[in-house]
């Protein structure tokens, strides 16, 4: 999701659809988080559902030292932090995209983390069990410009969507946005921990957001376009773009079977 808004509609669409129907969802619960509530993802790893929730302050009377992976029981609606063990000194915590993927018998965590003060930007890796997040690794590199959300493969390598050409100062330069310019990339990492490597999977987008693989066929948001593509994924590119949907700034993507559910503003 974009640093400066909040997504208030959840659309439902089939892979094939062209138009979104009209809300039908009148009911609403607020559910107390900790702030800047981002991205979520629902966890079955530990033998109960979870939903992770990735808080971070985006406004400055909210903004904290670091932010926190909430572990919400939609049963009871209770939400509290999910400790991280592990972690070296002086690593940086501010959520944004997440993501869920099972790699062997373990289950991973894929954070997007912004080091603000010092302009870098990160995906953090941990290892998920029932009370704890544990550190793993973390992955650092140019062509993370401006991450928004990612999407991670059992082999551990990841993609990595940017929202914009360039980092702004909280998110995509306004220049980028007025004039809805057409600079973001997907980036590929494959994971590897000790020497990773990364490329360019596909370019040319306005403001890629929410990504999302299934079925061989990977999904991307733009928030600047309000157009959802779909990809074919070969030798960890992202091929033969095609506009399925047309939806104003979309955001977050996840899977329900043969649905995709997408966010936006």
């Amino acid at each position: 999701m974009t640093r400066h808004l909040l997504p208030f509609i959840l659309a439902l669409c089939a892979y094939s659809c062209a138009t979104i129907p009209a809300d039908t969802h009148k009911e609403v619960l607020k559910i107390p988080t900790g702030y800047g509530p981002e991205d979520l993802i629902l966890d079955q790893s530990t033998g109960t559902t979870r939903i992770l929730v990735s808080c971070d302050g985006r406004r400055k009377s909210e903004l904290a030292e670091y932010g926190d992976i909430y572990a919400l029981n939609p049963n009871t609606n209770d939400a509290k932090v999910l400790p991280r063990t592990n972690e070296p000194k002086g690593l940086v915590f501010h959520p944004h995209g997440i993501d869920l993927e099972q790699e062997g018998k373990e289950t991973y965590l894929y954070v997007i983390s912004h080091d603000r003060t010092n302009k870098r930007e990160f995906v953090h890796k941990y290892l998920v069990l029932k009370d704890e997040l544990r550190f793993e690794a973390s992955f650092e590199d140019p062509l993370f410009v401006s991450p928004n959300a990612l999407t991670a493969n059992p082999d551990g390598s990841f993609f990595v969507s940017n929202d914009a050409g360039k980092a702004g100062k909280n998110g995509p330069p306004l220049s980028e946005m007025i004039f809805k310019l057409k600079r973001a990339k997907v980036v590929y990492c494959d994971g590897k921990k000790d020497r990773y490597s990364t490329s360019v999977a596909t370019d040319g987008l306005g403001m890629g957001n929410g990504i999302g693989i299934q079925n061989d066929k990977a999904y991307v948001a733009t928030t600047g376009e309000g157009v959802l593509y779909q990809y074919n994924v070969e030798d960890n590119q992202l091929t033969s773009p095609s506009p399925i949907a047309k939806l104003k700034s979309q955001d977050n993507i996840r899977f329900d079977e043969g649905d995709i559910l997408l966010a936006a503003h």
